[in-house]
């Protein structure tokens, strides 16, 4: 069976890491793809924010992390699904599924209150790395 995990976050790796443990080896033929190279424990982003953590201290590489429990990992970003005929298109191929895990995450919505920020207003999030490396900058911390 080929299953196919779109999102690296905690959905798709530990559903990733379950499936694998849940199925035998001839079962099973794990991939996942992210648009990001690694793990970010988002919880700790403040602590990024606040200047007491790097973003290297809470995160890791998902690569060498897939690799070691015999799953695929694909760098790459998602650019169409076909389920008709069972295909997610990257920018770096395309890929055949049995079974198609969308596991990419939660989506801030700041841009529904006008002011809200931090895309029009003065505010700033916390709910992506980037975001949190700009909350810093702005701290000045």
């Amino acid at each position: 069976m080929k299953i196919l995990i779109v999102g690296a976050s905690f959905g798709g790796m530990t559903t990733a890491y379950e499936l694998r443990k849940r199925l035998s080896s001839g079962q099973r033929d794990i991939t996942v793809i992210s648009k990001d190279p690694r793990f970010t424990f988002i919880p700790s982003l403040p602590w990024v924010a606040l200047g007491s953590r790097s973003l290297d201290q809470i995160s890791f590489d998902l690569a060498g992390s897939f690799a070691r429990k015999d799953i695929e990992f694909v760098h790459a970003g998602v650019t169409r699904i076909e389920p008709e005929t069972r295909q997610v298109f990257t920018d770096a191929g395309e890929y055949a599924y049995d079974v198609l895990v969308i596991a990419t995450g939660h989506r801030s919505a700041n841009e529904a209150v006008p002011g809200l920020g931090p895309f029009d207003g003065p505010g700033h999030s916390l709910m992506s790395p980037p975001e949190a490396e700009k909350a810093r900058s702005a701290f000045s911390i």
